[in-house]
């Protein structure tokens, strides 16, 4: 599909009114059942990877074809009238945050500081550098809660448009862009392009090996940086170790098959990388703070009670 044939999406029907302050929060799964397909719009967006993976599919003014593997805390800019797309293999799915903005916004939260730091700038220059197919944000964990709080006072201030909504949801949006904006400079302040695609090709690996076991030994033949480069850096950029960073991954892993699916608390220890289903049970009881049967019970008692 061409850049021209790509499906529009308008800022009419997704509700975004210019009479208010044009800006809109959709949150969203997808799966190869569920796929974004091939579009373009006359807003800007600025997509958040909450959880899981993917491939976001870029298609130039040129027609040229750029993929973009993406995981959680990833930070996707795509400005109007720019086509794209989501693909996945079977096993992999996101969930997902969509800021939708007209670009008229921009200028009002566009300021300068000390730094001649300029928001409008830097959000175009997001999407352009997309383009050449660069090192993509992602965001710490510590930042993409940041980030999400601010989506949630934004969700909030729409909901009733209470007097003064608007500015609130102005200085919301400014402070998402600034959060952004930092994680940006500080991930390339003063590294080397190698290390600054590091913590981004060994977040790539534990995506999708989480379940298996992994050592640092491994992870430095993969990146050809030694352990403790790896340690350092991982930790300076995502908030937690690699060996948190893959329990946190094991864990939303359980909590899904054990919500979704009817498997045995035994099978799904094997399933999400541990061989022994008592120390599985013990590391899920510390991450979650109740036992696995207790998570699975708690899920299905909400879910009846909404059903009445």
């Amino acid at each position: 599909m061409s850049y021209i044939e790509s499906e529009l999406f308008s800022a009419h029907a997704h509700g975004m009114d210019a009479t208010q302050v044009p800006i809109r929060i959709f949150r969203r799964q997808h799966d190869r059942r569920n796929p974004v397909q091939t579009h373009r719009h006359d807003f800007t967006e600025i997509a958040i990877i909450l959880s899981g993976n993917g491939t976001q599919v870029l298609h130039t003014s040129n027609n040229e074809r750029i993929t973009i593997p993406v995981a959680r805390g990833d930070i996707c800019t795509v400005m109007q009238g720019q086509s794209h797309a989501y693909t996945f293999l079977p096993d992999e799915s996101i969930s997902i945050i969509n800021i939708l903005f007209n670009r008229a916004i921009l200028q009002k939260v566009a300021t300068y500081d000390e730094d001649r730091m300029n928001l409008c700038e830097f959000v175009e220059g997001m999407a352009n550098i997309s383009q050449q197919k660069p090192q993509v944000l992602r965001l710490s964990d510590t930042a993409l809660d940041q980030v999400c709080a601010l989506v949630e006072r934004i969700e909030a201030e729409t909901i009733g448009w209470e007097p003064g909504a608007g500015t609130m949801v102005l200085l919301s949006f400014a402070e998402i862009l600034t959060c952004l904006y930092r994680e940006y400079r500080n991930q390339s302040l003063d590294r080397s392009p190698a290390e600054v695609g590091l913590v981004s090709k060994v977040l790539a690996y534990l995506d999708r090996h989480f379940q298996e076991e992994i050592s640092l030994e491994q992870l430095s033949v993969l990146t050809h940086f030694s352990t403790r480069q790896i340690t350092r850096r991982f930790k300076e950029t995502v908030g937690v170790s690699v060996s948190q960073y893959i329990l946190l991954q094991r864990m939303a892993l359980a909590r899904n098959l054990l919500t979704s699916t009817d498997m045995k608390i035994t099978n799904i220890a094997t399933e999400v990388g541990f061989s022994n289903p008592s120390y599985f049970c013990e590391q899920f009881r510390r991450v979650v703070h109740c036992t696995p049967k207790e998570y699975r019970n708690r899920h299905f008692m909400t879910h009846n009670e909404s059903d009445q």
